[in-house]
């Protein structure tokens, strides 16, 4: 085994140790169903789509970066992928909720997800339109899902 495939076994290792971690946790608006569409989204070959049957698509990662970028998509262009679990009635309602972070996908990050860093947003939202298809890829996704724990943990005290 080469080192570079010991590091990423390693990474993928301390990934793995973190999927249960408080620092992983995050609150989500039951309402409109978007914890259902995060958990299934997912990559057909560029163009992302979304399984309406739980766990369907062998490719639904419950990905932060694309959840992001999909969200993201609403605010800037109005693109509603993202209610593809919402029934209709719930649909207006998340679009209320959705509206109180000034339809800003930074706004929505610093109150939701304790990521108060525009730059790392950014890289979230250009990873997330991107399928995993090779090693570097999947790098690339884990050195974000890292950066993301560290950049929360610095801004949470979870000494209440």
């Amino acid at each position: 085994m080469n080192s570079s495939t010991k590091e990423s076994e390693e990474q993928l290792e301390k990934c793995c140790s973190m999927h249960h971690d408080k620092l992983n946790f995050s609150v989500m608006l039951a309402t409109g169903n978007m914890n259902d569409f995060k958990g299934t989204v997912y990559f057909d070959g560029s163009k992302i789509k979304c399984e309406k049957k739980r766990w369907e698509h062998k490719s639904a990662y419950d990905r932060l970066d694309t959840f992001v970028y999909c969200l993201n998509e609403y605010f800037i262009n109005k693109n509603e992928l993202i209610f593809s679990w919402s029934t209709q009635c719930n649909k207006s309602c998340l679009q209320e909720y959705l509206a109180t972070f000034s339809n800003d996908i930074y706004d929505y990050c610093r109150k939701i997800y304790f990521i108060d860093n525009r730059k790392f947003v950014k890289r979230l939202i250009e990873n997330g339109s991107k399928p995993i298809n090779n090693s570097v890829d999947l790098k690339q996704y884990m050195d974000l899902a890292i950066e993301y724990w560290k950049i929360k943990e610095s801004n949470i005290n979870f000494d209440l």
